[in-house]
């Protein structure tokens, strides 16, 4: 299906949910997409031919091939905090942390400095501050 951005076409489809999508990959027929999904960042391959204009079907996006690590069953794995879990999973994602290829150190701290709303840095500072009082 394509789906065309002019507002006569789009105004005239009832229902369609249209989510904004980037492409990162594009390889034959097939485009690596990622999208933001209720403030989580997914990605998923889909056909070429279903993306117009950075703009693509939600149920397209359901549909596609899943991209990247499952970081919630590997997180799992290592805390039963749920909440914890789906955080740091997100802010993997948002550091660019999709596939073991992706996994560097200072990645993963970002991570959990963001999902901890810790700055390691700041604590640092503040231990010497503290220290030389």
């Amino acid at each position: 299906m394509k789906i065309s951005t002019d507002s006569v076409e789009l105004s005239s489809i009832s229902g369609l949910n249209l989510k904004s999508v980037n492409i990162i990959k594009k390889q034959g027929e097939a485009v690596l997409v990622e999208w933001n999904n209720a403030g989580k960042p997914e990605r998923v391959t889909i056909p070429a031919n279903e993306v117009t204009d950075g703009l693509c079907t939600s149920f397209v996006l359901e549909a596609g091939i899943p991209f990247g690590l499952p970081w919630e069953e590997i997180l799992g794995n290592i805390s039963n905090d749920a909440d914890f879990v789906k955080a740091l999973a997100n802010n993997l994602r948002t550091e660019g942390v999709w596939t073991a290829e992706d996994v560097t150190p200072q990645r993963i701290l970002a991570a959990l400095q963001n999902t901890y709303g810790v700055d390691v840095h700041k604590i640092l500072r503040t231990m010497k501050e503290f220290i030389r009082q």
